[in-house]
């Protein structure tokens, strides 16, 4: 089972692409992910033996790169050059492959995001990892800015899983929009109205929040009133975040261009590395169905698990269970997978389960030695 099966590492050969690839090299040693090395030749109009010189250096470059992903651990790597428009290209060589997620450097500017890096961005429908060149490998510190729809749930389940593997403090955040100040400055909306609205609010997202399983990291959520995209950038520099993770599509309606807004002003500023998700994940589950191992069904639960895929789990828990009703790992790990869920009746039900069979299994083996000692028995 591979979470990240493969990364799309464009490259232009600057700083930040560098940087990109260090962190292309991090993420595919973690997930054991293939790794695409992408360089696109942007003016395809020059003369025939300038063009195939270009062509030749870039290869070159891009074997030597590939030699050194190999060094650090990632042993699927291959090369793609093709030509014309950079985003265009980074964009059809992911759907192309079927990447989990493009991952790029964010140009060379010191405070945004470069032309390629925000076209991606914005066409893209695959998760999209723009790195800054002073982006740390491991990220310490994980801002998901949420606003309880689809794609910021998307968004969350990818930040809960990249906390999950690199040990890092997750800050889910939501920003409430400042109500309409014509409601305010004319006494439309009293006081009390407004302090509802907030609370409606925080009601609101704490049960959004419930929803996930948020077992075994280290996290906080914060709400806070005030324009997203200031929020958000206020949040990045006071609590010095190394990776934001957000949808870049809302709810609906204006949401959708509110939220699509919020991202560009995140893209435009940069002040750290950003995931874009929209309609895929950037970690997808496969599960195999035609194992037949008991154990091998057992260590994929046991895997997904500690990833925090706790629903794929139970599934594979619940595999062991069929091949063998008393195999007492798959249970206890059904007890923990209930426990995460919040079903402690569940949890409490599998953990006596598990406790009988060991002492029936126990009681039979006392008996089975006693024959064998004394067959007159």
């Amino acid at each position: 089972m591979k979470l990240i099966e493969r990364i799309i590492a464009a490259t232009d050969f600057g700083e930040s692409s560098a940087q990109a690839l260090e962190v292309a090299a991090e993420v595919a040693r973690r997930f054991q992910s293939s790794v695409t090395l992408l360089h696109v030749i942007h003016d395809t109009g020059l003369p025939a033996h300038i063009f195939e010189y270009v062509q030749n250096a870039a290869n070159e470059k891009l074997q030597e790169l590939a030699g050194e992903l190999r060094k650090k651990g990632v042993a699927d790597t291959d090369i793609v050059i093709t030509f014309g428009a950079p985003f265009d290209r980074i964009i059809w060589c992911a759907e192309k492959y079927d990447a989990n997620v493009i991952i790029l450097g964010a140009g060379e500017a010191h405070h945004h995001a470069g032309v390629t890096a925000q076209k991606v961005v914005r066409k893209s429908r695959k998760p999209v990892w723009v790195v800054r060149k002073d982006t740390p490998l491991v990220p310490r510190r994980i801002l998901c800015p949420v606003d309880r729809s689809m794609c910021s749930r998307r968004a969350l389940n990818n930040a809960i899983h990249l906390s999950h593997t690199f040990k890092a403090e997750l800050t889910i955040l939501h920003a409430i929009q400042p109500l309409p100040a014509l409601l305010i400055s004319t006494n439309m909306l009293p006081p009390e109205e407004q302090e509802a609205h907030a609370e409606y609010e925080k009601k609101k997202f704490d049960s959004f929040v419930e929803t996930f399983t948020l077992s075994d990291i280290k996290w906080r959520k914060e709400i806070i009133p005030g324009k997203p995209g200031d929020v958000i950038l206020d949040v990045i520099k006071q609590n010095e975040i190394d990776l934001v993770v957000m949808g870049s599509t809302g709810k609906n309606g204006l949401s959708r261009l509110l939220l699509g807004s919020v991202t560009e002003k995140v893209l435009h500023h940069l002040p750290c590395a950003l995931i874009t998700t929209k309609s895929e994940d950037a970690f997808r589950v496969k599960l195999e169905h035609k194992i037949d191992s008991l154990e091998t069904h057992f260590r994929e639960g046991k895997r997904l698990l500690e990833q925090g895929f706790v629903q794929e789990a139970v599934h594979e828990f619940n595999i062991c269970v069929d091949l063998d009703m008393t195999y007492v790992p798959a249970i206890e790990g059904l007890a923990i997978a209930s426990d995460r869920l919040g079903r402690k009746e569940d949890a409490e039900r599998y953990r006596k389960q598990a406790e009988m069979i060991r002492r029936r299994l126990w009681e039979q083996n006392v008996e089975a030695e006693a024959r064998f000692r004394n067959p007159l028995l």
